[in-house]
C-alpha cells in the first residue's frame, strides 16, 4: 500500500520527467512522436483535472445552497451560469456561429454575458491597481523615485494631449538633430530598460522552474503526494 502512495507515483515522475526532459537533446523521429504522446497524455489529464475542478466547485456551492450560508444566492447563479453553458454548448456543439454565419445561441451566451461580465470585474480590478500604484509609487527612496518619474511619463505619453503640448505648444521636435516626439520616449522607455528588468526576471524565473522541477523528479519536493514531506 506504500508503495502504491508513495514509491510507485515518484518513479513515474522520474520516468516521464526525465524521458521529457531527455527528448529534446534527441533529435529523431521517436523523440518526436514520444513528445507529441505525452503531450496528448497531458492534454488527457488536464481534461480529467477539470472535469474534477467543475465537480468539486459544484459540490462546494451546492453544499453552501443547501445551508442558505451567508451569499448563498450568487452560489445558486454560479450553478445556473454552468449548467447553462454546458446544456447550450452540448446544443450548439461548440460553436459560435451557425452555418450561415450567424452567432449560435452558445456564441451569443459567451459574446453577450461572459464576455461583459470579465470586463466589469477587470474594470473593478482596475481600481484596486490604481490604489496598489499609488502606494508604490510612492517616493520614499532614489529608486521608488525613478520608479515615480517613469511611470508618469509612460502614463503621460500615452495620451494625445501630452502629444500635442509636446510638439505643438512646447515645439519640441527634435534634440541635437534627432526627431524626437513624446511617444518615441515611452517606447525607449518600454523597449529598453524595462524589456531588460522584463527579461532579468523572467531569467530568474526560469531558473526557479528549473530548480523545482529537479526536485520534483529526484523525489526531493513531494507536496504533490498529500503529505507535504
Amino acid at each position: 500500500m506504500v508503495f502504491l502512495k508513495r514509491q510507485l507515483p515518484l518513479l513515474i515522475c522520474f520516468v516521464i520527467g526525465t524521458v521529457t526532459a531527455l527528448q529534446y537533446y534527441v533529435p529523431t523521429n521517436f523523440s518526436a512522436e514520444m513528445s507529441e504522446g505525452l503531450s496528448n497524455w497531458y492534454i488527457i489529464v488536464s481534461m480529467f483535472a477539470a472535469l474534477l475542478g467543475f465537480v468539486s466547485v459544484g459540490m462546494v456551492h451546492t453544499k453552501k445552497i443547501q445551508r442558505q450560508e451567508p451569499g448563498w444566492a450568487y452560489s445558486t447563479l454560479v450553478i445556473l451560469g454552468f449548467l447553462a453553458m454546458v446544456i447550450v454548448g452540448f446544443v450548439s456543439g461548440g460553436k459560435e456561429t451557425t452555418p450561415d454565419g450567424r452567432p449560435s445561441s452558445y456564441g451569443w451566451l459567451y459574446n453577450c454575458t461572459l464576455v461583459p461580465l470579465q470586463a466589469t470585474m477587470f474594470a473593478i480590478l482596475g481600481f484596486y491597481v490604481a490604489s496598489a500604484a499609488f502606494r508604490s509609487f510612492r517616493a520614499k527612496s532614489f529608486d521608488a523615485g525613478v520608479l515615480l518619474a517613469t511611470a508618469v511619463i509612460v502614463l503621460l505619453g500615452n495620451v494625445p494631449f501630452t502629444n500635442q503640448v509636446w510638439a505643438g505648444w512646447l515645439g519640441i521636435h527634435d534634440v541635437a538633430g534627432v526627431k524626437i516626439e513624446m511617444t518615441d520616449i515611452v517606447s525607449w522607455l518600454i523597449g529598453t530598460p524595462n524589456a531588460a528588468a522584463r527579461r532579468g526576471v523572467t531569467f530568474g524565473v526560469a531558473l526557479g522552474a528549473i530548480a523545482t522541477s529537479l526536485k520534483i523528479i529526484f523525489g526531493i519536493e513531494r507536496a504533490y503526494l498529500g503529505g507535504g514531506d
